[in-house]
């Protein structure tokens, strides 16, 4: 945030206290999910406005607006820019080839991150290899722990060793560690922190497989299971009891063999149809169920969906790009609901019916924004039964995350059909290049530290002021043009493999502007030292494992950057001294900033982001607080060997 200048009031924490506690509980709250899932960017920027007055009011509106402006070039744009880049190259790469997913090809995907990381950072690594480790564990019932190790690995623990693995080693190497530093003096605590995690996830992934298999009966491999045997599965863990013949009934539901489909369902069936890009067939005078053939109106609609397919490059069909050739599929049976001009309970609402999202194959090959309508649009018609919209959202709820996973699992089951072969090479040269861009500006700017020019003053003191290098601007650019390139050169067939949306990215985007913003004047009063707010915290820090966990415990629901450069200077700040005579302190602080990452969703900058694809394609991962409990219990006792043998 520059210089401090002046005590600020140690109340200005709630508003980021007030963020953080809204991501982690209201989501909680079942009542408020659905609100949290639709207004959370306005529950956010309420926050940031509950700062920014208070603040404009005590200063003056133009300090406000320094410290906002400085937030936002130094901090946030660099940040979104490097995130967003390598979700959009990453996205244009698919991985093809028969992944069993049993725990010993888990457990080595997530040691190949390792070295990934050091090439790419644990960004660029965690967003090449979610995808394929996704499409393995598609068959799996119980997946939610595989993606948690996956964030603990490859988004924190294995980018302490490079510049380009994560901010804080790139922070000092700005502020004039060696290159090399971490990886010679930080390589011993790192391999032996990912080998207990390894060590740990085989063992618990062991144990749920050989579960899998007594449950099935038979081997877990994708092309020797059905989707019904998947859902029976599953749902059998839920409960502990088995309901075959619910489940059947449920999933190969349709008119002809089950009269008693609620039309609820099928209204949330058809819309999900839509929204993945189905396009009915007709017959010359009726529809195979005896159902009128649809109007001018609908034949229209039809005409724009086939027209976005054949845009996409794609070849028209009676189902989604994921949904072919899968007879066993419940929504390929399901009876149409017509759209427009029809005796359809939906068509009195003409706002909804004008809005219905048509197929957009760019964006991804499923979206939730249908379904909701039609939620909405039901919910009107029963706003007075609660407890007729309460079993509607949970149907929807339910339907939701079958056709998510159906997707996963046909995809998966699809692509390994073929040998292992890698689609998108251009992205990965484009991969590359971020890496290369992102080390030589640090290179540049480190040889120039003055060549720059200075954007603004701060207009109460006079004596912060924001000053963007050529280096950083020319990176930050670059950052810009890589992704528009690979999103121009990259076949559309490749993102829809992917199962690419921005819905993940944006809520990343959304949410880490409000957190940078909040978190500014913590920052300030970290800046000013002893004499600040905080000042007890940075006395208290003294010994080697002091810096390892104070600074890990800050890193992990602060920006883990700032944090770092804040003890680089509490240590002294030469960076000769802390390579030399300090050195196990650097290294502490190094490995703590890193390491403690893992501990939140907002640690670190993958982390969100691999929760939110991993979401988007079906899995239940927990709750803010519930995966804090999940990274006490696995990485706390790895932290205390870790002090044990390194840092006393």
């Amino acid at each position: 945030m520059g210089e401090a200048t002046g005590e600020i009031s140690i109340y200005y924490i709630i508003p980021f206290l007030g963020l953080v506690l809204s991501i982690a509980i209201i989501p909680l709250i079942k009542p408020l999910l659905h609100y949290w899932e639709k207004y959370y960017w306005i529950i956010a920027a309420l926050w940031s406005v509950a700062l920014l007055i208070p603040f404009s009011i005590q200063y003056s509106p133009g300090y406000m607006a320094y410290h906002l402006v400085y937030t936002v070039i130094d901090e946030y744009l660099p940040f979104v820019l490097m995130v967003g880049s390598l979700y959009v190259v990453a996205g244009g790469i698919v991985l093809e080839g028969k992944l069993p997913g049993t725990p010993l090809t888990n457990t080595l995907l997530l040691a190949v991150g390792i070295p990934l990381c050091l090439l790419l950072g644990t960004t660029g690594a965690s967003m090449i290899l979610i995808r394929p480790l996704l499409r393995s564990i598609s068959h799996r019932v119980h997946d939610t722990h595989t993606v948690i190790f996956f964030i603990f690995l490859v988004s924190n623990v294995a980018g302490a060793l490079t510049p380009n693995g994560n901010p804080p080693v790139f922070i000092g190497f700005l502020k004039g560690v060696d290159f090399f530093w971490p990886l010679a003096n930080d390589s011993l605590v790192m391999l032996l922190t990912s080998a207990y995690l390894l060590a740990v996830y085989f063992l618990m992934d062991y144990y749920f497989f050989r579960k899998e298999q007594k449950l099935q009966g038979n081997s877990l491999l994708p092309r020797e299971t059905s989707l019904n045997e998947n859902i029976e599965i599953e749902k059998r863990a839920e409960d502990g009891t088995p309901k075959v013949d619910e489940i059947s009934k449920e999933v190969n539901c349709n008119e002809k063999n089950c009269e008693d489909e609620s039309l609820n369902k099928r209204l949330i069936r058809d819309t999900i149809n839509r929204t993945t890009g189905e396009v009915w067939e007709v017959e010359d005078d009726a529809t195979e169920d005896g159902n009128a053939k649809p109007s001018g109106a609908e034949e229209s609609e039809k005409r724009k969906i086939t027209s976005s397919m054949k845009a996409a490059k794609m070849k028209p069909s009676t189902s989604s790009p994921l949904l072919q050739n899968s007879p066993s599929l419940p929504l390929q049976n399901s009876p149409a609901i017509p759209l427009q001009n029809s005796p359809s309970p939906l068509s009195k609402f003409d706002k909804s019916q004008q809005n219905i999202p048509k197929f957009d194959p760019l964006p991804g090959n499923f979206s939730t924004v249908g379904l909701e309508l039609t939620i909405e649009s039901t919910m009107v018609e029963t706003s007075n039964d609660p407890d007729l919209i309460k079993h509607i959202t949970s149907d929807a709820e339910e339907i939701m995350h079958m056709e998510k996973q159906k997707s996963r699992w046909l995809l998966a089951e699809r692509q390994s059909k073929n040998g292992f072969r890698l689609r998108g090479w251009r992205n990965v040269i484009l991969i590359l290049l971020i890496a290369v861009v992102i080390i030589v500006s640090g290179y540049i700017e480190k040889g120039f530290p003055d060549a720059g020019f200075q954007v603004m003053e701060d207009p109460l003191y006079h004596k912060e002021k924001l000053f963007v290098s050529y280096a950083s601007l020319g990176r930050d650019l670059l950052l810009l043009a890589i992704p528009i390139i690979s999103f121009v050169v990259t076949p559309a067939r490749i993102y829809i493999e992917n199962n690419f949306t921005w819905e993940p990215l944006n809520e990343v985007v959304i949410l880490f502007i409000n957190i940078f913003i909040t978190l500014s004047p913590i920052l300030i009063m970290f800046e000013e030292g002893t004499s600040g707010p905080l000042g007890f915290v940075i006395e208290s820090v003294t010994k080697p494992w002091h810096f390892f966990w104070i600074s890990g415990v800050m890193s992990a629901f602060l920006d883990n950057a700032p944090t770092y450069l804040l003890f680089f200077d509490s240590a002294g700040g030469d960076a000769q001294v802390l390579m030399s005579t300090k050195a196990q302190i650097l290294a502490a602080l190094t490995a703590g900033s890193c390491f403690f990452g893992g501990m939140t969703y907002i640690g670190n900058a993958p982390n969100m982001l691999i929760r939110n694809v991993a979401v988007q394609n079906g899995l239940n991962m927990p709750s803010f607080l519930m995966y804090i409990v999940w990274a006490v219990v696995i990485l706390v006792p790895i932290f205390l060997i870790d002090t044990a043998i390194f840092y006393l």
